[in-house]
């Protein structure tokens, strides 16, 4: 019983804290640039995670995209960073 709380429970804080990084105030956007240093397609063949080497930043984001992309090629999008850091996408 002890164990099946400790998953729902923290299956309760991550969800608060990936909700309260986008609804929360704060959020502001950004332009996410960079070139593809990896790509890799996952497990069930339909989600494709990235790898950038960011202008903004310095630093190496990793994402998840709904398309293949290419080694080397350029990718550009407008995020929003949480209140928590976390980057996202308003739809």
């Amino acid at each position: 019983m002890t164990l099946g709380m400790t998953f729902i429970f923290s299956g309760t804080v991550v969800s608060f804290i990936i909700l309260s990084n986008a609804y929360f105030q704060g959020s502001k956007s950004i332009d996410i640039s960079g070139k593809i240093i990896d790509y890799s397609l996952g497990s069930r063949n339909n989600k494709h995670y990235i790898e950038i080497k960011d202008n903004h930043f310095e630093r190496i984001i990793k994402l998840q995209v709904q398309q293949p992309y290419e080694i080397g090629q350029t990718f550009e999008k407008r995020m929003y960073i949480g209140k928590w850091g976390l980057l996202f996408l308003k739809k």
